[in-house]
């Protein structure tokens, strides 16, 4: 699952391979449990999916 930081700062998720640290602004692919999706939807921290394309990735 795509995964974008839209905080002003870095952020942790936790993924099934581990922890993976996400720089403001930054889109990184990871797979999560349905547990850890949630908490990190809570936070408001990320947009999920399709919503985290960026011009960058258009080109």
């Amino acid at each position: 699952m795509k995964v974008k930081n839209i905080s002003p700062g870095p952020r942790g998720l936790n993924s099934k391979a581990g922890p993976v640290l996400v720089e403001p602004g930054q889109v990184v692919n990871v797979e999560m449990s349905d547990a850890e999706l949630k908490v990190s939807k809570e936070t408001g921290w990320f947009e999920f999916g399709a919503k985290t394309s960026t011009d960058e990735e258009k080109k």
